[in-house]
């Protein structure tokens, strides 16, 4: 029997155990390897091993005919059309763990065929069947407290090849979560499963089973190590929580205690998880979660529950009239252990820049570093030339953790087209404003990626505004699966950047500065603020007011030589803060805007600002009260309130103090990153 193990990871080691003729041994990978065959002991065993880039998916099927393999191991699912052309040539096994139990099955009918083939040798029947057949190894254990469920559960979940109807052997005020006693107890009838889980008796009547099982047939879980069949797009607290009285406090003291964060709602253990993972889950539960919940001082508490669907004597179960906060808080605890522990992250920006998509692309991972979070760093040139499914796919794998991917830009989009298809949850995060002139083309290719074209559609897209978000919405009516998150900052981080002494030679004690910060193109609309509103102020005030221009040039500006003096240009700057402390008022100008990082910078400087009214600007500025707006080129009124706030000081710290204000409450990330870790909760 051929073996081919193919498209595995770097020192990734595959254990194949013994049989009676079959001896144990580690086969280490290592990345320089491309061919190797080695004799298993067995002289009618052979092992070959490939990654990704030795042997083409497009080869495979050729591959395996000349080799004759009847076996191919693989940790990441081949192309549906490879794996259909392999039919009745192979079997393809997904292996992510141990393949003991595999291996031996494979040999044992190997064995069985050989022996057939002796008897009869004029019968060549097994030559065209396939030599092994693995079937959907899931195990979702049904829930029963009492005979009658069980009995009922039977009947119930029947037609449904992954339901095991259970009784449950311990009862107590944790409710399901005593189950995990008997789940440790039963582990030699789920070790070797690809998945084990549980649902509650009642599921039939809370979640559509249909849609679970089409999940578990079709393996629309892979690659995930954890799955959820039930998370909520609510947070924690939310309505399914309110009623019990001491939830909050409890949950508040609890969650640091374990060391994990909060995600999003999911109630009832309705999930399932490989294994290996499985195996941590219960140790977690019993040695750490457990005690550390049993001394909380309201877990025994009343927590006002009650339901029709809830008929349990609970005097008998525990000796109290009421159920306590314990198995509400657990049931949402174990959720969050698996988001804390078991994702990982990949965050892939369109380019590797100072610029704002990168920079909060930066941001965001640094809130996952704090959390523990594995995150993984791509950009768009370096990933051009390789399958990105595959690589998420095996990473995940390698880690036993589910995938979550961040994909910033609508640049980004041939990575989106080809995640688009798979079981990955991916964040399509557009910080673009939709200009007719630059997508145009675009969006006639590829609307259909914004469209959400399938009722399951794995991308998510990800807004930075409400504006932006219901633009896109009138561009496209049939856009769903959509969220908001605003741009924000880490107070701790403008903190950092604002003790450091960039600027050089630069006198402004005498002299009013305005700033303009970012890109200088046409855009950005300088060279318009310069002649429409700036030569004016020079000309008409009594004061020395200079212009910093900030930012890389893309776009030449002319300045009449009487002004070159009052013009500074100072280039790409990584640190911006002290050019915006040092300036009286910032002015954005810009004919296109979504949500400008360099307003959330000059808030936290307590500095005024004025700009256009254009994208989600007024998102952030409030009129009249921590900044000022003007409609897209108005230079009248831009140069009236900049007049104004030249002339009095008071009402530029008076306007700054309370842009401060705003951001500390809105856009400070180093108190609003709630909405980051909400996106890791889901499937």
């Amino acid at each position: 029997m051929n073996f081919l193990v193919y498209n595995l990871i770097d020192s990734r080691i595959y254990k194949i155990f013994s049989h009676e003729q079959f001896s144990f041994m580690d086969i280490t990978i290592h990345h320089n390897l491309e061919n190797f065959n080695k004799d298993l002991c067995n002289p009618s065993i052979t092992l070959y091993t490939h990654y990704y880039h030795s042997i083409s998916e497009c080869n495979i099927v050729e591959y395996v005919i000349n080799n004759n393999i009847n076996i191919i191991l693989t940790n990441a699912q081949l192309n549906h059309n490879i794996t259909s052309s392999l039919d009745n040539k192979c079997s393809v096994i997904l292996c992510n763990t141990s393949v003991k139990h595999i291996v031996s099955n494979m040999l044992n009918q190997n064995q069985n065929q050989n022996q057939n083939q002796n008897q009869n040798q004029d019968q060549n029947q097994n030559q065209n069947q396939k030599p092994y057949v693995l079937y959907n190894n899931v195990i979702i254990y049904i829930l029963c407290f009492d005979n009658f469920r069980y009995n009922d559960g039977i009947k119930k979940y029947k037609k449904y090849t992954w339901a095991k109807p259970i009784l449950m052997k311990y009862n107590d005020y944790t409710l399901e979560n005593a189950f995990w006693k008997q789940l440790n107890e039963l582990e030699n009838e789920w070790n070797n499963c690809d998945m084990v889980g549980t649902l509650s008796y009642t599921a039939f009547k809370k979640i559509n089973l249909d849609l679970v099982d089409n999940i578990i047939t079709n393996k629309l879980y892979f690659p995930n190590s954890y799955y959820h069949f039930q998370p909520l797009e609510t947070c924690i607290p939310s309505i399914y929580t309110i009623n019990h009285p001491n939830f909050l406090n409890i949950w508040n003291s609890i969650i640091p205690k374990l060391n994990l964060f909060t995600s999003n709602e999911a109630i009832w253990n309705y999930w399932m998880c490989k294994p290996i993972i499985m195996k941590q889950f219960l140790n977690w539960y019993f040695n750490i979660c457990h005690p550390l919940l049993t001394y909380e001082p309201y877990i025994f508490s009343n927590s006002n529950y009650s339901s029709p669907n809830f008929s349990v004597d609970l005097v008998k179960l525990w000796g109290k009239p009421y159920l306590p906060h314990y198995p509400f808080i657990c049931e949402r605890l174990n959720h969050t252990y698996f988001v804390s522990n078991f994702k990982i992250v990949f965050l892939i920006s369109h380019e590797n820049s100072n610029t704002e998509s990168p920079i909060m692309l930066s941001h965001v991972r640094e809130i996952y570093k704090k959390k523990n979070v594995k995150t993984i760093v791509l950009y768009l040139d370096a990933i051009k030339n390789i399958d990105i499914v595959e690589y998420i796919t095996n990473q995940s794998l390698y880690y036993n953790c589910s995938p979550v991917v961040i994909v910033n830009t609508l640049v980004c989009f041939p990575v989106i087209d080809k995640l688009k298809d798979t079981n990955i949850l991916v964040y399509w995060y557009i910080d673009e404003w939709y200009e007719a002139d630059r997508f145009n083309s675009w969006f006639n290719k590829n609307s259909v990626l914004l469209n959400n074209y399938k009722d399951n559609d794995n991308i998510k897209l990800l807004f930075i505004s409400d504006k932006q978000k219901n633009y896109y919405k009138m561009l496209f009516h049939n856009l769903k699966n959509s969220l908001v998150i605003y741009n924000k900052i880490s107070q701790n981080l403008l903190y950092k950047k604002e003790q450091e002494n960039v600027i050089n030679n630069i006198d402004n004690a005498k002299s009013i500065i305005i700033s303009i910060i970012g890109t200088i193109d046409t855009r950005k609309n300088q060279q318009k603020f310069i002649c429409d509103v700036f030569y004016n102020i020079v000309d008409n005030l009594n004061c020395n007011v200079k212009l910093f221009l900030i930012g890389k040039l893309y776009t030449q500006i002319n300045i009449v030589d009487k002004y070159k003096n009052n013009i500074i240009f100072i280039k790409e700057v990584n640190n911006s803060i002290p050019y915006i402390k040092a300036s009286d008022i910032i002015v954005s100008y810009s004919l296109n805007e979504v949500f400008p990082l360099n307003i959330l910078e000059a808030f936290y400087c307590k500095k005024p600002v004025v700009s256009s009214n254009v994208g989600a600007v007024s998102e952030i500025i409030d009129d009249n009260i921590n900044g000022f707006l003007f409609d897209s080129n108005d230079a009248t009124t831009c140069y009236n309130l900049l007049y104004k706030l030249i002339h009095n000081e008071n009402l530029r710290k008076q306007i700054g103090e309370k842009a401060y204000e705003k951001y500390c409450d809105k856009f400070n990330l180093d108190t609003n990153f709630q909405d980051y870790l909400y996106l890791l909760g889901f499937n």
